[in-house]
């Protein structure tokens, strides 16, 4: 279940960054990735209460984050991971109120280092681009939000 979580959450946070054409609502996007955690929990755990906190994913993704993730100034990595902290802190502070601890709330403080890390190996190491990695940004949407699911379902 760990590694269908982390590619789940990837995929689904990749599409929400603009992979693929479908549906073309960024809010829309940002829903289904928030539905697929709830399905992934409410899978992993049989409970409800645990799925209705994953549903907070949503209102973490509604601020904007644009502005630090090219890693191009000083502060983006701190941006960044602050941005995280704000995504993960509604769910994560639900999921702490319902007794799986603080872990998740955390989890959002390696946006900033994941990001930094994409952007770094990208000015080191030649990649092919495709449709689904078409620069850093891209890796590292499917490694934040795989690692979110992931530690998700690593604290329930």
């Amino acid at each position: 279940m760990l590694g269908a979580a982390f590619v789940v959450g990837g995929l689904l946070n990749r599409w929400r960054g603009g992979w693929l054409a479908f549906p073309a609502s960024h809010n829309a996007r940002r829903a289904g990735l928030t539905l697929g955690l709830a399905v992934v929990v409410l899978a992993t755990t049989g409970s409800p209460s645990a799925a209705a906190a994953a549903i907070l994913l949503f209102p973490g993704l509604l601020p904007p984050w644009g502005e630090w993730f090219d890693m191009d100034h000083d502060d983006d990595l701190w941006g960044m991971t602050g941005r995280g902290l704000i995504l993960t802190a509604p769910m994560g502070g639900a999921f702490d109120l319902l007794g799986y601890g603080p872990w998740i709330i955390l989890s959002g403080a390696l946006m900033g280092p994941i990001y930094w890390l994409a952007w770094w190996a990208h000015d080191r190491i030649s990649l092919n681009r495709n449709t689904f990695l078409d620069g850093p940004t891209s890796a590292a949407e499917v490694v934040f939000m795989g690692w979110v699911f992931l530690a998700v379902v690593l604290s329930v």
